[in-house]
């Protein structure tokens, strides 16, 4: 399944997420997550993982001109976070979707006050206000109901310190050729005029800053049912 069909099965989900997906199975009232561990632990990566407490950070929102930080947000809702760059409209428009499908559901369930939805950039010395603004839009964001945000560090130096040291998520930009590439996979797409390589990453991480589900490579999973799975587990985490 390549990447422009993973896209559109993320549009058709909408938000019927089925019951029963193995992502979401809560443990004992005395675990520190509220999904099980998963059923293939794979190695031993570098990012945090499951039952891993999230590293810290605070970085601003520059469309709400605000300081989100994971202390603000511990002990007052779950969040779930991705890193993107706005030269990249495929695979990064891809988690940027996905996020907006689980605003979507939390809207619709009653539960958008309970989730903060995150995406870093970086790549903050292209990235400013106005290009964020503009790719929320792009992918249906709703930038005015509070509950997304677009993270922005003060420099590439610094947005790479942090996505590479501090989360453990490998990434690089570079200044040649227009592309948007990820590892051994090499395909175009002509809307992006992009410089960078990463692992398309996402985190649920739960209200006491506890990771319960790390997906590395998401947007290249082969199973059409990941998107539901995480619009389920992003449930079972805020309720």
């Amino acid at each position: 399944m390549n990447r422009r069909s993973y896209l559109g099965t993320l549009g058709s989900v909408g938000v019927a997420a089925t019951a029963g997906c193995l992502d979401a199975v809560a443990l004992t009232d005395d675990s520190r997550t509220a999904l099980s561990p998963p059923e293939q632990p794979r190695g031993e990566p570098i990012h945090p993982t499951h039952d891993d407490e999230f590293p810290p950070f605070r970085l601003m929102d520059p469309i709400a001109d605000a300081e989100i930080s994971l202390e603000g947000l511990t002990g007052d809702r779950a969040f779930v976070m991705t890193f993107i760059y706005t030269s990249c409209t495929e695979q990064c428009g891809t988690l940027v979707r996905l996020l907006q499908l689980i605003q979507e559901d939390a809207r619709e369930r009653g539960y958008g006050d309970d989730v903060a939805l995150l995406a870093m950039t970086f790549d903050p010395e292209t990235d400013g206000r106005d290009e964020l603004r503009e790719y929320g839009e792009l992918f249906g964001v709703d930038l005015e109901a509070g509950n997304f945000h677009f993270l922005r560090p003060e420099s590439n130096d610094e947005a790479l310190e942090i996505i590479n040291e501090r989360f453990g998520v490998p990434a690089e930009l570079d200044d040649v050729g227009d592309h948007d590439h990820n590892h051994d996979d090499h395909d175009h797409d002509d809307h992006n005029h992009g410089h960078g390589i990463h692992y398309y990453m996402l985190f649920i991480v739960n209200e006491e800053g506890i990771v319960e589900r790390s997906y590395p490579n998401v947007v290249d999973s082969r199973e059409e049912t990941r998107p539901k799975a995480i619009i389920e587990s992003v449930r079972t985490v805020v309720e």
